[in-house]
């Protein structure tokens, strides 16, 4: 699956999340291009497209976009 991320890196908040089937990736593609522009004068929005078998091990890879510092902080120490 091809997943889109929208992430605001000032409030490290996730704003958008979506999912594409494999088939898809020119979907999922132009979705990341569309959310590039629509962000072009907004440092603070990043946009970004993954490839993950689905979204529980894109949650477990790429956890930043989806926990909170605490969340984050918290996990470290407990492993």
């Amino acid at each position: 699956m091809q997943f889109v991320i929208e992430y605001d890196r000032h409030a490290m908040s996730l704003l958008s999340c979506e999912a594409f089937a494999d088939s898809n990736y020119q979907a999922a593609a132009k979705r990341k291009l569309g959310l590039e522009l629509l962000h072009a004068n907004d440092n603070n929005v990043e946009v970004a497209l993954f490839e993950s078998e689905n979204e529980g091990v894109l949650r477990r890879t790429h956890a930043r976009y989806f926990r909170t510092i605490g969340e984050l902080a918290d996990s470290i120490t407990d492993a």
